[in-house]
């Protein structure tokens, strides 16, 4: 298991340092500006969505305020879990404390 530590900015409350561990074909990550596209089309899915609330279209504005909101989360840290070739993000994870 690898240790990382994340170089671009991200978007949660843990922004100035994440640590993160990594598998041989998984990592995980904090959550990055260049993830807000995958997350917007994410939300907007619902097939996707179907099972974690009631679905309804959300606008780029929406989805923006969103993202940059989060930035100002003090009882939740956001990360990601990536596949490592491609860097490809395939779960997005809210955890509180």
């Amino acid at each position: 298991m690898t240790i990382l530590i994340n170089k671009e900015p991200t978007y949660n409350a843990k922004e100035n340092y994440t640590l993160m561990k990594a598998t041989r074909n998984i990592q995980l990550r904090a959550l990055r500006y260049s993830d807000i596209q995958l997350l917007y089309e994410w939300v907007n899915d619902p097939e996707i969505v179907k099972y974690t609330y009631s679905f309804h279209p959300v606008s780029e504005m929406e989805h923006e305020e969103w993202f940059d909101s989060l930035s100002q989360l003090k009882s939740k840290v956001l990360f990601g879990i990536e596949v490592k070739e491609g860097e490809r993000l395939i779960i997005l994870i809210i955890r509180s404390f």
